[in-house]
């Protein structure tokens, strides 16, 4: 320990050796599972030292200098494979036979390590640390179990088992039986939980910002929120609030009772706990949980972790040798099944986070990542029927690692250890048992879906006899002004005052959060979904008072030109609540034979103004009168004009060819119109030689004739031609020039 002989050790250094007797296994600060203990050992024979003085002489000053010296060991690495292990085991039969048998007894120990695969393991483990650093990952451990036998194949714990003066690393610490918090890794078990209190893959698990748990509100990993999804789903995506939200539904004394029965020791004191343990805030060991995803892999059948083949004495007498066949189910295969077909993704959805880690060439794998607060711990767990692997990596004194993740750090290294193994260790596929049923689901119920359900839906699984709810909402129509169903549904929907809501028959399994549930659902505008069906009542339609027709005219406009001898084109629409039984359009009084209602409320009439009508304003109305004799009209004013062709337009003043001068005054422009009436005379003025000039002089007033006056800006010497046309009846007629 210190590289000199006892006779020159000091009284701190004597007082640390003495603290380790009991067990050197443990408290070794050099080669022990928890060297951490060895300065408490320590200061625990001070104690005694002090409290004995009489006997041992010493004096305060003495323990006090002691207290406060520096301990220097001699570095001396030992020639020693898998170290950690070795010492694991060696703590192991401690335990057993006690230390002095162990110390002095000439043991023979046969264990389970593979040296093969525990190279391999060192390998990839410096290797993928070397990789991390730029995240600040400076040290990693890993286990490997035979699932059929719990046999550790492999055990690293740490980076480099020499490297004691990094505390980062602290390589002589065993992170393989550490306390280390899980993270997301815990979930399957969640999960599993809640299978065994008769829900499924199907259970509907919120990733909503609604969900909360008293003050404690958990956020997802991305900080976002994905909606409503499967557990399914919310299991292989990693989202942090679903599972904290299934564990409220399984509880946490049955979830606790689940992760005893996989082997993990240490979580007894259950008023510890709160629903943090969904997200993996409980501390257990790596090689403990390493044999729970095991028992996964084993369907359920648990064995326990075996270290020791066989131990024999110095005469070859066999002290102890490990029984075969071991295993016990822990929990019942269909069980079992449902988890595995989430998290090995045995349907092929392919939406697992880090995706492509789960797969070698066509080989399918297992597992789970998670990732502490910092984060301070990435972990991936990663298995097939034959192997089981665990990985952990960051920092033994809790460094954190900024912008490192258990997808990019643990489970590629995971993932490239199970590549160089997997010939010998090949994935097969998980046989459904019988008793598992087929369904589809709704993604935002959760409950078993028809082909004509209207929703979203999702392929899953469930155990016979515990079938999700059966999901039979239905399609209400709903009026959009007052949210009741519509006695007058018919003409509610004609005039689109109705929206199609879905009523919800399926109850939220977790009941704490049911009003998170509808309050999202019902949030947002326009939403479509309704907890409970509406009253009815009339929905208010777009009519008169008393629900009267209204009629509403949309050509010819107020003061439109009509031609006489001229097909004229009367058009609207007739609102009304059930029926219209008389419908007229009359022009001047007289009716227009011919005019009918479309089965939508639309009308069009064609009337042909006779060529005698006089010029000048008439009336066009439109009247409906309804089942109830309840009346409306509209009516509109029209122009009656001349046929464009009847009227003669030409330019009275000035003459063709004359030459004109604006001084002292304008030149007067004149239009001479016979035949017919028009509503706009229109001077165009061109110069045609000496410039360039061009202008417009229009006339809407014939009061005093149709006449415009053409001052002398801008006119200079030269010859112009002067246009005229005019509007009639919308039509344009053009006359001549000079």
């Amino acid at each position: 320990y210190f590289g000199k002989d006892v006779s020159e050790l000091t009284l701190a250094e004597s007082a640390l050796i003495a603290g380790l007797i009991q067990s050197p296994g443990v408290y070794s600060p050099l080669y022990g599972t928890n060297p951490d203990l060895a300065e408490v050992r320590k200061e625990y024979v001070l104690d005694q030292m002090l409290k004995n003085k009489k006997l041992t002489g010493i004096t305060e000053e003495e323990v006090e200098q002691a207290r406060e010296e520096e301990l220097v060991y001699a570095t001396k690495e030992i020639d020693i494979d898998a170290p950690h292990f070795v010492f694991y085991v060696k703590q192991l039969l401690e335990e057993e036979f006690g230390i002095d048998r162990v110390e002095r007894g000439g043991l023979k120990v046969t264990t389970t390590l593979d040296m093969s695969l525990q190279q391999i393991a060192e390998e990839e483990i410096v290797k993928g640390i070397e990789a991390a650093r730029r995240y600040n990952v400076n040290n990693g451990a890993m286990v490997v179990i035979n699932p059929k036998n719990g046999q550790v194949l492999a055990m690293v714990g740490s980076v480099d088992y020499f490297n004691v003066e990094d505390p980062r690393v602290d390589g002589n610490v065993n992170i393989a039986v550490s306390e280390r918090q899980m993270g997301s890794s815990i979930k399957p078990f969640v999960y599993l939980t809640a299978i065994g209190q008769g829900y499924g893959p199907w259970l509907l698990t919120p990733d909503i910002p609604q969900i909360q748990f008293g003050n404690y509100k958990p956020t997802n990993w991305d900080k976002q929120y994905q909606g409503l999804m499967t557990a399914r789903k919310a299991l292989v995506l990693s989202r942090n609030v679903p599972s904290v939200y299934t564990l409220q539904l399984a509880g946490i004394d049955n979830f606790l009772q689940v992760i005893e029965k996989t082997g993990v020791t240490g979580m007894t004191n259950k008023a510890s706990y709160g629903l943090s343990l969904g997200l993996g805030s409980g501390e257990m060991k790596l090689v403990e949980f390493t044999n729970a995803y095991a028992t996964l892999a084993n369907s359920g059948v648990k064995n326990d972790i075996t270290a020791i083949l066989k131990v024999e004495d110095s005469k070859g007498e066999v002290l102890f040798e490990a029984e075969e066949n071991t295993g016990k189910r822990v929990f019942d295969e269909k069980e079992m099944y449902l988890i595995n077909w989430m998290i090995c993704d045995l349907a092929g959805f392919n939406d697992r986070y880090g995706n492509q880690y789960y797969y070698i060439g066509k080989s399918k794998l297992c597992g789970k990542t998670g990732t502490t607060d910092g984060p301070r711990d990435l972990l991936a767990f990663l298995y097939n029927e034959n192997l089981a692997v665990g990985v952990w990596t960051g920092n033994n004194n809790n460094e954190d690692m900024p912008g490192g993740w258990s997808s990019t750090v643990p489970l590629p290294l995971a993932n490239s250890f199970f590549r160089r193994v997997i010939e010998n260790y090949p994935s097969g596929t998980y046989n459904r048992p019988a008793g598992i049923m087929t369904t589809s689901v709704c993604t935002d119920s959760g409950g078993s879906a028809s082909e004509t359900t209207e929703c979203a839906k999702e392929a899953s699984l469930y155990i016979s006899g515990r079938p999700p709810q059966s999901d039979e909402r239905k399609s209400i129509q709903v009026c959009t002004a007052n949210g009741l169903v519509p006695t007058n549904l018919d003409a509610a929907a004609k005039y689109g005052l109705v929206q199609s809501k879905l009523l919800m028959t399926t109850k939220l399994e977790n009941e704490l959060q049911r009003v998170a549930y509808e309050t999202y659902l019902l949030s947002g505008e326009g939403s479509r979904y309704l907890f409970a069906e509406p009253a009815s009542g009339a929905c208010p339609l777009p009519l008169g008072p008393d629900n009267a027709p209204i009629v509403e005219l949309t050509s010819p406009s107020s003061g439109a030109t009509v031609t006489r001898g001229k097909n004229l084109e009367i058009s609207g629409e007739v609102r009304y609540l059930e029926s219209i039984t008389e419908f007229k359009v009359k022009f001047d009084g007289s009716d227009i034979s011919g005019a009918s209602l479309k089965a939508d409320g639309k009308f069009v009439v064609n009337y042909f103004v006779p060529a005698g009508t006089s010029i000048g304003n008439h009336t066009i109305i439109v009247s409906a009168k309804d089942n109830y004799g309840k009346v409306d009209s509209k009516s509109v004013t029209v122009k009656v004009v001349d046929s464009v062709s009847s009227i003669s337009l030409s330019i009275a003043a000035p003459a063709n060819g004359v030459t004109i001068s604006f001084s002292p005054t304008a030149v007067t422009l004149l239009a001479s119109v016979s035949g017919g009436s028009v509503e706009q005379v229109t001077f165009t003025i061109t110069q045609k030689t000496g410039g360039a000039y061009t202008k417009t002089l229009t006339d809407n007033n014939g009061s005093d004739g149709w006449r415009q006056s053409w001052t002398s800006d801008g006119v200079t010497s030269g010859q112009y031609e002067i246009s005229i046309s005019a509007i009639s009846g919308g039509n344009t007629i053009t006359g001549n020039s000079v």
